[in-house]
């Protein structure tokens, strides 16, 4: 179901999105998406947005993807998700603090990290 949780004005949703959910809802979104793709501005009431209780309403086995703030996901309840199996994985432009520290890099094969810099890789994957 491609969704869209924002403050965005009701009536004004774009053609390809099946529904547009005000960020009030965000709790229910969470339960009813299996990849979550955040594109948010940071600021107080975006900061720490994605915990251990909100990760905790996602579907077993959903994918969480922040191509916008690292602070908007709180870094160590996300790293504990990955590690109990909650979600199927992460994917990470940012994080909080960047660079990850490399014991939260390791500690999960279930995390990439995408660099900004073209002399960058993928790290955080597991070699086993």
């Amino acid at each position: 179901m491609p969704a869209s949780c924002d403050r965005y004005v009701p009536g004004r949703q774009p053609d390809c999105v099946e529904a547009l959910w005000l960020a009030d809802r965000l709790d229910d979104l969470l339960a009813a998406v299996d990849i979550l793709v955040l594109c948010l501005p940071l600021n107080e009431s975006t900061r720490g947005i994605i915990d251990a209780p909100r990760l905790a309403k996602m579907k077993p086995g959903g994918l969480l993807v922040n191509v916008a703030r690292g602070p908007l996901v709180v870094t160590a309840d996300l790293a504990a998700a990955l590690a109990h199996g909650q979600l199927a994985g992460a994917v990470m432009d940012v994080t909080e603090p960047e660079p990850l520290p490399p014991r939260v890099r390791c500690g999960t094969s279930r995390m990439s990290l995408l660099r900004r810099t073209w002399e960058d890789r993928v790290v955080g994957e597991s070699t086993t």
